[in-house]
């Protein structure tokens, strides 16, 4: 339903596939992943962590299959040794507190090698958006700025990051890597 009314998949996905990712060959860990609608992405396999129960079993009914996983788990129990071309976040960071957000970040840090995060901002130019925004249970809405430090205090290095409107919500789009020591 929102993505007839506002095409919020359609141009979430537009934007990944502008940024090349995830790619046919790709391992992808979707963080947030609730009903599994970006496990249609193109990929090699993919692993979809919620902490809804309800929201994972219907992902697995829906849209599971030998290489699409859904588990409710938390992200931070990844191993070290697996890893994930891409690391998605949609919706998600601002339902964490300030330690849950850098804690996420050092652990997509430690997973992936590309992290890609789509969240909403605090101001909305739209009154809709900005009635969506503040009646969504997510208590953290950070301003741009105050995000991105996150990012970068988790040693992930912002590649892009660029303004996406959803009809009436204003978004950011990020894509950050991995500060790999040399």
């Amino acid at each position: 339903m929102l993505d007839v009314a506002f095409g919020l998949y359609r141009k979430r996905m537009a934007v990944l596939a502008s940024w090349g990712l995830p790619g046919d060959g790709a391992a992808v860990l979707d963080v947030g992943c609730g009903t599994g609608q970006y496990s249609r992405l193109p990929h090699a396999s993919y692993l979809g962590l919620d902490f809804d129960e309800r929201l994972i079993e219907f992902a697995s009914r829906r849209r599971g299959d030998a290489t699409t996983e859904f588990r409710a788990a938390d992200a931070n129990t990844l191993s070290d040794a697996t890893t994930y071309d891409v690391v998605l976040i949609v919706d998600a960071l601002h339902h964490l507190s300030d330690e849950e957000l850098a804690t996420l970040l050092a652990t997509v840090r430690k997973v992936g090698r590309h992290a890609t995060v789509f969240e909403p901002v605090p101001h909305q130019t739209n009154r809709l958006g900005g009635w969506i925004v503040g009646h969504d249970r997510g208590a953290h809405v950070r301003p741009e700025a105050e995000l991105l430090g996150f990012f970068e205090r988790a040693g992930l290095r912002i590649a892009r990051n660029q303004p996406l409107d959803l009809g009436p919500i204003s978004t950011i789009a990020v894509l950050a890597e991995p500060l790999r020591s040399t």
